[in-house]
């Protein structure tokens, strides 16, 4: 994405963010010293392979966490502590001040349902909009995200759209009541990759001209490279590296980020793909060191017993290994 977002307090602040689950009289950790901030206007990628604690980020933010799971740390929207919110204030925040966005959008629509309907009913049955100005903003927004035919095309149902143009419904959606921050879960993992380029590229543009906080969820760091202003690295739990977008794709300071640029094709590569060796660990898997040290190519003695957390690197980043100092000149982008 291109510009830079302005210098305000956070719309959402996440601090020291902590869930772990409490079943068979066990706590098991499964998110550890989680920070994210997001602006107004910015959007900010978390990126790991699955089970990093990417998806339940973004649980914790909206305090759906399984049973048996229990959260500490502070999460701030506005300046008001999520945990603190009673229920009637959550369920405003759910309903009018957060939009969600999931993996697969045919899950999250009513098949008997035109297009149309299912846009504008939650804001009707709320109040927040009557019928006709439901029906406008669809119809503006439909056009936003490059609906040729919006009124025509509210009239028809779920399964006469392509999974593409479904995708961008779902987007409308998320925005028809004007929320302040999007959650998006993997939104174009169903689609194939050109698709997914179009979609995110009209996802971007919408969030920017509304400003609209976006934290978006993907195990594809090349894709939230082109579409996110600041990106933080997931792994077991934990945020291994964190800094603007640009910047983590181009020079990464973690061995991990450095291993999942490797494992990516690109049309300027002129080797195989690199995959990262063994399984990916969980928090609850991790020792005492580096979680990430099993599969590390530079691991040393040390990083089995030393763990490291987050330290600055230059003035935008931060990496949480023990060698970034060293390895920096090292951990170049696979494809540079």
């Amino acid at each position: 994405m291109t510009g830079q977002p302005e210098a305000s307090s956070p719309l959402l602040s996440i601090r020291d963010l902590e869930v772990w689950s409490s079943t068979s009289g066990q706590r098991v950790p499964v998110l550890r010293g989680v920070d994210v901030e997001v602006r107004a206007g910015e959007a900010v990628g978390l990126v790991g392979e699955s089970g990093s604690g990417k998806s339940m980020t973004l649980r914790a933010i909206m305090r759906q966490l399984p049973a048996a799971f229990e959260a500490s740390g502070s999460m701030t929207f506005r300046g008001e502590e999520i945990s603190q919110m009673r229920s009637g204030r959550l369920a405003r925040f759910r309903s009018d001040e957060l939009g969600m966005i999931y993996q697969d959008p045919r899950a999250h629509i009513n098949p008997l349902w035109t297009v149309g309907d299912f846009l504008t009913e939650a804001v009707v049955v709320s109040g927040r909009l009557r019928k006709r100005e439901a029906l406008a903003r669809a119809k503006e927004l439909l056009e936003e995200v490059g609906f040729r035919d919006p009124a025509g095309q509210m009239r028809q149902y779920p399964g006469q759209l392509s999974g593409g143009l479904l995708q961008r419904v779902m987007i409308v959606a998320a925005l028809m009541p004007e929320p302040a921050l999007v959650l998006a879960d993997e939104p174009t993992t169903a689609l194939d990759v050109t698709v997914q380029a179009e979609v995110m590229s009209i996802f971007a543009d919408v969030i920017r001209t509304h400003g609209v906080g976006l934290v978006f969820v993907t195990h594809d760091l090349d894709l939230a490279a082109a579409t996110t202003d600041r990106m933080s690295v997931m792994y077991a739990g934990r945020i291994v590296e964190t800094g603007p977008s640009d910047v983590v794709s181009t020079h990464p300071t973690h061995p991990y980020t450095s291993a999942l640029l490797a494992s990516r094709p690109s049309l300027h590569r002129r080797r195989a793909l690199s995959g990262i060796p063994g399984q990916p660990a969980s928090a609850a898997s991790a020792g005492p060191g580096c979680s990430f040290a099993e599969r590390c190519g530079f691991v040393q003695d040390a990083c089995w017993s030393h763990g490291s957390a987050l330290e600055v690197v230059d003035a935008v980043s931060a990496s949480a290994c023990l060698r970034t100092p060293e390895l920096r000149t090292r951990l170049k982008r696979s494809d540079a």
